[in-house]
């Protein structure tokens, strides 16, 4: 048997010479952990094994296969001893009973086949074989012509027509039953529920490949409208969906922390001044309508629906309310807030500032003495409190003309009024 050491016995792989360590050839001749190639082989292919044993060579070399073709027979030749030694398991646990029967059934198989050979032996020739098949010795009958037409049944079958898409349905021709057939039992048609509308196709393309998909339910119907630019309908079509709703709401609210939270770091805003004479509310509803809008939105639908002078008001006072507790600065809203409310006993605090570095601004607080004794003693009793604004850090007590504070708080408290009846008359 000629044959090139550098193929494979098997298929038409050809080994790398020059590096034999990834090749991994095996020779065919030797056996591999108790793998024997050349049983296998004879075994799938069917050849005698003892033939292919000479033709190859007991001791040569030269035939080998490459290490996909030896994973196979390995594969194979562990199947192969794993199913002998079951049959021999299995025949060593057989009963004398079914050892019995077993003899018995070959006798009478061997009687069986003796009598069909002789019947087959001394059988005439049938007058209706045709003349080759009578030549040949076949034993086979020509079939009846009125065997491929079932008469007696009354179902006589017709040769298919196309169905013209011009014929109309009334016109096709149905398939015509004698009462002779048996009725078929009518299995009820599976219902699929499917959402309105046409199919829609996605084509997503990836960078190195493409995917193809058909929608289904509200992510179909979303979609559909976005294309058609309904945008109220697709949000309407993905608030079904629980998933899509949890993101969306996920989704505003972090745009409305991203609003309230450049609107507390802003130092110019309005809600952050302390001059109550240059408060306007038009001009901090201008601010939130410019920082947040999406915010002042959600605050008119909570205050309801007013006309604008007094829904400006409510708006802008519920903003300040709920941004006092991010920043303690909201000033004039909170004290335009303590006026209207003082006949109701609210009060709100105002804490000391602190610097850039975390140190609490000094505030001086100028009285007459009576005044200056008291801010000491309450000081002093709250030395033990746990946060400085409780410790009244940064105050400062000074004995200074009562008579100049006095008139400085009659302006202050001019001016709110005027605010107030300001106020009134838009409410």
């Amino acid at each position: 048997m000629e044959h090139s050491d550098t193929c494979c016995v098997h298929c038409t792989h050809v080994f790398n010479v020059e590096n034999l360590k990834e090749e991994r050839r095996r020779s065919v001749g030797k056996q591999h952990k108790d793998v024997d190639l050349i049983k296998t082989l004879a075994f799938c292919y069917e050849v005698d094994e003892v033939k292919l044993r000479n033709a190859i060579g007991y001791d040569d070399t030269s035939f080998s296969v490459c290490s996909q073709c030896f994973n196979s027979f390995k594969a194979t030749y562990v199947s192969l001893n794993k199913c002998r030694n079951l049959c021999e398991k299995l025949k060593s646990s057989t009963s004398t009973s079914f050892i019995n029967l077993r003899t018995i059934l070959s006798a009478s198989r061997e009687e069986c086949d003796a009598d069909d050979q002789i019947h087959v032996d001394t059988e005439p020739p049938l007058p209706s074989l045709t003349p080759a098949l009578a030549c040949l010795g076949s034993t086979a009958r020509k079939r009846q012509r009125n065997i491929f037409t079932p008469s007696k049944s009354g179902c006589t079958p017709k040769a298919k027509r196309k169905a013209s898409t011009k014929t109309p349905k009334k016109n096709r021709r149905r398939p015509q039953f004698t009462s002779a057939c048996k009725p078929q039992d009518e299995k009820p048609s599976p219902q699929f529920t499917q959402s309105p509308g046409p199919k829609v196709k996605v084509h997503l393309q990836f960078k190195g490949s493409s995917r193809k998909t058909d929608l289904k339910g509200p992510g179909k119907l979303a979609c559909r409208s976005i294309v058609q630019k309904q945008y109220k309908t697709a949000l309407n079509h993905l608030l079904t969906i629980e998933d899509a709703k949890k993101e969306l709401v996920n989704t505003v609210m972090k745009n409305i922390s991203q609003e309230v939270q450049a609107l507390c770091k802003n130092k110019e805003s309005t809600f952050r001044g302390s001059n109550i004479s240059r408060f306007s509310w038009k001009s901090a509803n201008k601010e939130l309508e410019s920082n947040c809008p999406l915010t002042l939105e959600i605050l008119k639908i909570v205050a309801g629906s007013f006309t604008k002078k007094k829904e400006t008001p409510r708006v802008v006072s519920s903003m300040a309310i709920l941004l006092f507790n991010r920043n303690h600065q909201m000033n004039a809203v909170q004290s335009i807030n303590s006026v209207f409310m003082f006949r109701g006993h609210v009060r709100t605090r105002q804490y000391v500032p602190r610097t850039k570095d975390g140190k609490m601004m000094p505030i001086l607080l100028g009285g007459d003495a009576l005044s200056v004794e008291r801010g000491e003693a309450a000081s002093r009793s709250r030395l033990d409190a746990i946060t400085a604004e409780d410790r009244l850090d940064g105050f400062i007590w000074k004995s200074e003309d009562w008579h100049r504070h006095v008139i400085s708080l009659e302006v202050g408290a001019c001016n709110t009024m005027k605010l107030y009846y300001k106020y009134l008359k838009i409410l």
